[in-house]
């Protein structure tokens, strides 16, 4: 059972519901991450109405903000500008550890 602390809060009466997963659908928490400028294109994960949220880097502004742009469909807006205490750079779960995104440059090619 897990019980969440931010996402799902009732508004009303503040309860958090419990819910079932699967022990394969459970994750440790990320290491604490320091703050990073990002490149436009970048995947990133932003902050936003209690969770994060898996996106793309689309530009930075002259202010030090960025403009995001959510992956899923489901979020609205799809475009949000965020500060840098918004943002972190997006990992993936992958055989128990989180690992972050390939660099192109790391990237394999063949010819």
């Amino acid at each position: 059972m897990v019980q969440f602390t931010h996402l799902f809060q009732d508004e009303k009466t503040g309860e958090r519901p419990l819910r079932m997963f699967s022990v394969s659908h459970i994750r440790p928490q990320l290491p604490p991450l320091r703050p990073r400028k990002f490149k436009q294109g970048e995947d990133a994960d932003a902050y936003h109405k209690n969770g994060w949220w898996e996106g793309v880097i689309l530009q930075e502004w002259n202010n030090g903000n960025y403009l995001f742009m959510f992956h899923s469909d489901n979020q609205w807006p799809k475009y949000v500008v965020f500060g840098l205490n918004q943002l972190r750079l997006h990992r993936t779960w992958f055989n128990g550890y989180w690992v972050p995104p390939v660099q192109e440059s790391e990237l394999a090619v063949e010819v």
